[in-house]
């Protein structure tokens, strides 16, 4: 509020609007001219903004562009937009979901914002403190500090307290949720040996029954503090400080595949669609480049991520393959950072070539699921070398019998052998010398070949025998 009243003040020649996070009262104050500025004059209006901050014991802020080197422009969807008549209005506008369905939505109304920067009136004071209460009403509530049960005097110092790991047991007699909470996250995470997502943390107190009353209740609130556990860990959390963190990827495994598969890159191929008008548009090829380098450290991590790492519904969160990718790269291990548009490039490659399975349905909460297509490097061998092993001699007896079940074919020998037995069709002993029988009558002739035990009759129609013939 002290930052508004002085930006009114004593920059009051710029048209003043604030955004405020309905979830934890963070906010933005945006400056608007009326018209285009130089850059050197904006710098400089931002540092005298800076300073006359200071000066007035407000304390410093980020300002763009002067010391904050970016900035998301206002009128979010997620954010509360504030002007001199109160909130900003809004308008009902269409859009298609994920799943291809119009659907309506209410957003900031673009008509509303031109006609209060036409009035050169600054956001209102009321309506900007009403926002921010309703917004601190949505943070945790302050951990408790238990008071101390016996007083140490001088005399008798008190005793070092033994670091003792907590277990999920032991934790749910704590009652300050807070302590609670703390605790488990942060020995979930030495446990997983990295800072785990405000998803899996909620599972784990969840699963663990280590929240206070129903899971309905306070969901909101248990949400929020979770996750500023999590961010205040996740600044101090070093892995390489856990025992036995060990992560057992092979690098270089995949590089003779890599290089023959891709030897001059991959890159995304220009695509064409048709927008709702009916324009086509192309979308060129991109510039990023995946090496060949890039794309065995991506199989090496992919592996280990998929066998020994993905989540229980065969999700594997991208933002785990990065966090892994970051670590090892910031331990030395491999000498390429991570890059999220080289990683769909490998990524939509490989699941083309069959080397992956993926899932590509995911939302808020759910991400992609992935499997081991059937042409990983090294997979087809072993499945190879299992089928080599399954090709044993067999008599030949048994292999006819097996083709005869599976196929039947329409021809005067099979009809034959279908009238024969099953049992002693193969097992003559084929020995003795054949003979042969004729009979002639007018019109057809009958020949009989006999073979040791078996014998197939063969019938041929034929002329009638002429006289003299």
């Amino acid at each position: 509020m002290a930052t508004g009243r002085l930006l009114k003040r004593d920059f009051g020649f710029l048209n003043w609007l604030v955004e405020v996070n309905p979830r934890n009262g963070s906010t933005k104050f945006f400056g608007f001219t009326g018209k285009p500025m130089p850059v050197d004059y904006a710098n400089r209006l931002g540092q005298q903004i800076h300073e006359s901050l200071v000066a007035n014991d407000i304390g410093p802020r980020e300002v763009f562009p002067h010391n904050s080197p970016q900035v998301f422009l206002p009128f979010r969807e997620g954010k509360t937009t504030i002007i001199d008549t109160g909130i900003l209005g809004k308008a009902e506008r269409k859009r298609d979901n994920r799943r291809g369905i119009r659907e309506k939505f209410l957003t900031y109304s673009m008509i509303a914002f031109v006609e209060w920067l036409r009035r050169r009136k600054s956001f209102d004071d009321q309506s900007l403190q009403k926002a921010l209460i309703s917004a601190c009403l949505q943070l945790p509530d302050q951990a408790k500090v238990p008071s101390p049960k016996f007083v140490t005097t001088p005399s008798a110092p008190a005793k070092k307290p033994i670091k003792t790991v907590s277990t999920p047991d032991t934790l749910r007699l704590e009652p300050d949720s807070f302590i609670r909470q703390r605790e488990a996250l942060l020995e979930f995470c030495r446990r997983n040996r990295r800072a785990v997502s405000v998803e899996e943390g909620l599972d784990f107190i969840k699963t663990n029954d280590l929240f206070t009353g129903s899971w309905e209740q306070r969901q909101g609130k248990r949400k929020v503090r979770v996750g500023q556990i999590l961010s205040f860990i996740a600044k101090t959390f070093d892995p390489s400080l856990c025992t036995g963190v060990r992560h057992e990827i092979n690098f270089g495994k995949f590089d003779s595949w890599a290089k023959s598969h891709c030897p001059d890159g991959w890159r995304r191929q220009a695509s064409r669609w048709l927008d709702e008008f009916g324009t086509a548009h192309t979308r060129q090829r991109s510039r990023t480049v995946a090496d060949w380098q890039f794309v065995s450290l991506f199989l090496s991590i992919a592996e280990y991520l998929v066998q020994q790492d993905k989540n229980g519904d065969d999700s594997v969160p991208t933002a785990r393959a990065e966090s892994l990718w970051n670590l090892l790269y910031d331990q030395g291990v491999i000498s390429i950072p991570f890059c999220a548009r080289k990683w769909k490039i490998v990524r939509d490659r490989l699941e083309k070539l069959g080397v992956l399975k993926i899932d590509h349905h995911y939302h808020r909460g759910q991400a992609m699921k992935w499997w081991i297509g059937s042409l990983f490097p090294g997979l087809w061998n072993k499945v190879k070398a299992k089928a080599k092993g399954l090709l044993e001699a067999i008599p030949l007896a048994e292999f006819l019998l097996g083709q005869r079940k599976k196929y039947i074919h329409n021809s005067l020998l099979q009809q034959a052998i279908q009238e024969k037995d099953d049992s002693d069709l193969f097992h003559g002993s084929g020995t003795d010398p054949p003979t042969t029988t004729v009979h002639q009558t007018t019109n057809q002739t009958t020949e009989t070949v006999e073979w040791g035990r078996n014998s197939l009759s063969l019938t041929e129609m034929v002329c009638p025998l002429n006289e003299g013939g």
